[in-house]
């Protein structure tokens, strides 16, 4: 016989939950509903359906939950708040068992692909109750912050559960000795979990995120631009005036070191910036005459990005809640961020913010030296330093003269710089970018390399530009008057030549992308408002739900499951021929399928089978659980098949 939960089990388990998860008040609700209903004496008289739009509503909001969390928290902490309300998404099922005269739900509810089964399986009785226990206190454990008190609680829920399942023949002192032995047990392997739990951690961050470049951009290699250049996707969006002539540029970061293959930052790494004063408006430098603004949004990366900023940021706008950070090198990042975010930003155009020259920025590889100064004294062939502005004109002048190519490979250690300078006199920006700066620094000018994004193509759809991940751009920066300007020497035709290597599938991503953002812009717009939007739902959801099935007669249990049952025996003579079955000494089991049932009868080797017994277990089983059948012929076929059954049985040489 299955082992009904103790009194307040079930409540106790949700007011738990609930406590653990931040949600006491739902939570001590929710069990306190739970327990009403369980000592309620009337009943629902519910059919197969019933069951099933029950199960699917669980379904749903858990489908639904997991795709919310997922959206707003990412991908590793949505799934996790998911798993954590789910004693929440899964109660329809519960309840919908509990109110019940069956009491039970069965293997075809749960699953879809038993819903039209023949297996004896699909009608397996199948009692919630404790793997719902099971469910809230797995939930609980997620969401708990209080790990001190939750061990304590969470066994003495789980001792009063296995109370109720304790073999009533065997002594109180062995039932409590194997009770503390298994206590033990599972603190000790919950603690081994845990480490078990860490160290996964760490792999899956090692196997998954590995191959990503740095998300806050401490070094690039040459070569790393050129292959975010074959991605599509649109990561900002750009809402503003662009000024006129080249693209706009979207600084992310600069970069002093080289050492001939890889680029790298400075070492003292973000300052945190002072918490804004309105609460919204970073300060990111000294207000500079007239200043232009921008809007600009995406996502982050689990909360965190560097934001991509025009030259002279002065100040961004509606970054909150988040921590905001700048290094020496004018690079801005965020954290703890919402997953996508809308901003404005005001800056002078032309005015670059960053530190005074080191020695970084006049060092050339010592491997490469040699090249620059033979291509630098073709530049400058007169004795004595170079004045910067003639510097610079004289080194745009002279890369006027090459291509620009996208694809070029990638050898060992880097790109060869020789080979761009002196043979092919063709690459992509990195190219351009380092060759720009390490010739700049050869002629005695500061120079340093830097990577972001040009803003260049306008959607009509969005009503703005659109930034993609082939949008991503690498040029020079140079120190000229005593202060940093930006030195692109890259062809303005590659803007046109990345254009023409867009995937025909652009214009369908386009538009899901598009949908996305609409979505996340609503969102982001009114929290509350969003969430009195799902709440409504689900209130919707939920009266569609009660009137489909406690609309149902109403009836008290016992006396329901008596007329089910002489209902079911009019109805079918299948019944006629179980009880027939039964007097002959072979009864089907509490809980046994008909079909499990014929089975077991056929291994016993009875004698009372024939093709009519199972030619009516099969017109049965349409009768009970095929949507739309012909009932009135089902059930005449049954009383067919019973009587063939009947007449066999009384023919000469059957007893």
């Amino acid at each position: 016989m299955p082992v009904k939960p103790p009194p307040l089990l079930l409540g106790l388990a949700l007011a738990f939950w609930g406590a653990s998860a931040g949600a006491l008040a739902l939570g001590i609700a929710l069990g306190i509903a739970v327990e009403l209903l369980l000592v309620a004496k009337l009943r629902r008289a519910f059919d197969t359906a019933d069951f099933n739009r029950a199960c699917d509503l669980a379904a749903a909001l858990s489908i639904g939950a997991i795709a919310y969390f997922v959206a707003t928290l990412g991908i590793a902490q949505g799934l996790l708040r998911a798993v954590e309300w789910l004693p929440v998404t899964v109660l329809p099922a519960l309840l919908a068992q509990i109110v019940s005269a069956a009491g039970r739900l069965r293997m075809r509810n749960l699953f879809y692909s038993l819903r039209r089964s023949a297996l004896p399986e699909a009608d397996r009785p199948i009692d919630l109750a404790f793997p719902y226990f099971a469910l809230a206190l797995l939930s609980a454990s997620i969401a708990t912050t209080a790990h001190r008190d939750f061990v304590p609680a969470a066994v003495a829920l789980l001792a009063y559960a296995l109370w109720a399942a304790r073999p009533r023949t065997r002594p109180l002192w062995a039932w409590a000795t194997l009770a503390a032995v298994a206590v033990a047990l599972g603190i000790g392997l919950s603690m081994g979990l845990v480490r078990l739990q860490l160290a996964l951690e760490d792999l899956a961050v090692e196997w998954l995120f590995a191959p990503k470049p740095d998300i806050f951009r401490a070094t690039t290699r040459i070569g790393d631009v050129g292959r975010v250049k074959l991605s599509d996707a649109i990561v900002w969006r750009v809402q503003g005036e662009r000024p006129a002539g080249r693209p706009l540029l979207l600084f992310e970061a600069a970069y002093g070191s080289f050492d001939g293959a890889t680029w790298r930052a400075r070492s003292e790494g973000f300052q945190a910036l002072p918490a804004p004063v309105d609460g919204q408006t970073w300060q990111l430098g000294d207000p500079a005459g007239v200043l232009a603004r921008l809007q600009i949004s995406g996502y982050t990366d689990a909360g965190r990005a560097i934001l991509a900023l025009p030259a002279g940021s002065r100040s961004i706008t509606n970054i909150a809640p988040a921590a905001v950070a700048m290094n020496a090198l004018g690079s801005v990042r965020i954290a703890d961020a919402p997953p996508f975010v809308r901003f404005h930003v005001a800056y002078a155009p032309g005015a670059l913010q960053q530190t005074a020259p080191d020695d970084a920025d006049f060092r050339v590889p010592r491997v490469l030296a040699p090249l620059f100064a033979d291509v630098a004294a073709g530049l400058a062939p007169s004795a004595g330093a170079t004045d910067p502005e003639e510097a610079v004109a004289r080194v745009r002048r002279f890369f006027a003269g090459f291509r620009y190519s996208l694809w070029l490979g990638d050898r060992a250690g880097g790109k060869d710089l020789r080979d761009f300078l002196t043979v092919s006199r063709a690459g992509h920006c990195e190219y351009f970018a380092t060759a720009t700066a390490l010739l700049l620094r050869s002629m005695g000018v500061p120079a340093r390399y830097a990577v972001g994004y040009s803003v260049q193509e306008w959607s009509g759809l969005d009503g703005q530009f659109v930034v993609r991940r082939s949008h991503a751009h690498a040029w020079a920066q140079a120190y000229v008057g005593g202060a940093w300007v930006d030195v692109d020497t890259t062809p303005a035709i590659w803007v046109e030549a990345e254009a023409e290597q867009a995937s025909w599938l652009r214009p369908l991503y386009d538009r899901l992308s598009w949908l996305w953002y609409r979505y996340n812009a609503w969102r982001a717009a009114g929290e509350e408002g969003f969430g009195m939007w799902l709440l409504g739902g689900a209130v919707l959801v939920c009266a569609w739900l009660y009137w489909r099935l406690f609309r149902r007669p109403r009836t008290r249990a016992g006396a329901e499951a008596n007329r089910t049952s002489r209902r079911a025996a009019r109805e079918s003579a299948y019944f006629q021929v179980e009880d027939a079955l039964a007097q002959a000494g072979y009864p089907r089991g509490p809980g046994e399928t008909p079909r499990g049932w014929l089975a077991r009868l056929a291994a016993d080797g009875c004698p009372y089978l024939d093709d009519a017994v199972h030619s009516l277990v099969a017109a049965h089983y349409e009768l009970e659980y095929r949507p739309g059948a012909d009932r009135p012929a089902l059930l005449a076929r049954t009383r067919a098949l019973a009587e063939q059954w009947r007449a066999a049985r009384a023919s000469p040489g059957r007893s």
